[in-house]
């Protein structure tokens, strides 16, 4: 599998830079359209969720995205190093990124981050793979 991880302050200013760099990597490892633009908005929301919800109560940490491409899927993990998800009243967003990540990924998973600290959000992107790209014996059993 292809891979990469990047990591980012936990900063507003930050979120476009991830998004570009999550999706000129997919693009570069040719991961078409769909599901391109869903993973673009996925990631935006992850990484916001990360900046925004993860670091209330503290100094702003690290967001880290990584993404990794094999045939057929697209995945994307985004864990911050922060105090975890919680409940928040004083939300500064509407409520709609977690429902938005479900409805653009193929599978999706939100659990502790695996340092302890923090939230990791992991989803997959599936996409139909040109003839092209398929071993010789898809190819043919599919003729």
């Amino acid at each position: 599998m292809l891979g990469r991880t990047w990591t980012y302050p936990a900063l507003v200013d930050q979120i476009g830079a991830a998004r570009r760099d999550v999706v000129a990597y997919a693009a570069a490892n040719a991961v078409p359209e769909p599901p391109l633009a869903d993973l673009k908005l996925a990631v935006s929301e992850a990484v916001t969720n990360a900046v925004l919800h993860g670091f209330r109560a503290t100094d702003p940490g690290t967001v880290t995205v990584s993404i990794g491409v094999e045939p057929g899927t697209v995945c994307v993990c985004v864990a911050d190093d922060g105090q975890g998800m919680s409940p928040r009243t004083d939300s500064p967003g509407f409520g709609l990124g977690l429902p938005l990540m479900a409805e653009m990924a193929d599978r999706l998973a939100i659990d502790r981050a695996k340092s302890g600290r923090g939230t990791e959000v992991r989803m997959a992107f599936d996409f139909a793979l040109a003839e092209a790209d398929l071993p010789v014996a898809a190819v043919r059993a599919a003729s």
